[in-house]
């Protein structure tokens, strides 16, 4: 008898701390949104070799975290290029008007539509952040259109969660 209620006790004790896990492991809600991206021409590009490069430009953006604008978006990458195509890679640092940080990676690829003009799609990750931001994530993605040497404008669209 006295093992059976010990049997009990175990299942029902491992019953509610499994129900108290998954609810503590429930993701906090996310705020989804569409925002626009603008940014100014490349401030530094350097080809280190025929198909390869790095980028630097700054960028606006009318997204907000929790209702806090954004100051800017500084964007750093690197890419392989062909006559048709670039993919590239990089980071995003998005400062709050606020003083918060928030980090990004992101990946695009853009295709040339005429001599002078391109069109990418964008996926970016939120990694972190600091100040209100801090243990932010989220993800979206974005269609850019570029015309070379006069900067590029994005349509966004996402969702993050804070903590």
């Amino acid at each position: 008898m006295k093992h059976r209620i010990f049997a009990i006790c175990v299942l029902v004790a491992g019953f509610a701390a499994t129900t108290r896990a998954q609810v503590q492991a429930l993701p906090p809600a996310q705020a989804p949104g569409t925002f626009t991206i603008k940014c100014n021409p490349d401030r530094v590009t350097y080809p280190f070799s025929a198909t390869q490069s790095i980028w630097t430009y700054v960028c606006t953006t009318d997204g907000t975290i929790n209702g806090v604008a954004f100051n800017g978006l500084t964007f750093s990458q690197t890419g392989i290029s062909s006559a048709s195509e670039t993919k590239s890679w990089g980071v995003i640092v998005g400062s709050l008007v606020n003083g918060s940080m928030v980090f990004f990676q992101f990946q695009a690829v853009a295709h040339k539509t005429s001599s002078s003009s391109n069109a990418a799609t964008v996926s970016y990750k939120i990694v972190g952040g600091t100040g209100i931001a801090s243990g932010i994530s989220g993800s979206g993605n974005c269609n850019e259109t570029d015309a070379l040497g006069k900067g590029s404008e994005m349509a966004c669209v996402g969702a993050y969660a804070t903590r």
